[in-house]
């Protein structure tokens, strides 16, 4: 994304802590969360999709897939 090194030691001189990074990405994914709501609420129709398997530590996984026509 940046064409220059110099650019790029700049970012990495930015100090981010395990914190900073958990919290941006939960504040991410709160986002898409409540976009998608908002999107579902607005539409006609949805349909769902569910897959559940295990990863190798035996925990589950749940996926969900949904698709909806939004126009905006």
């Amino acid at each position: 994304m940046l064409d220059d090194e110099e650019a790029g030691e700049k970012i990495d001189m930015v100090p981010l802590s395990n914190n900073t990074v958990a919290r941006r990405i939960q504040d991410l994914a709160d986002d898409i969360q409540n976009e998608l709501i908002s999107r579902l609420h607005l539409c006609d129709a949805y349909s769902l999709q569910l897959d559940e398997s295990t990863d190798v530590a035996g925990l589950a996984v749940l996926l969900v897939f949904v698709r909806y026509n939004f126009e905006s």
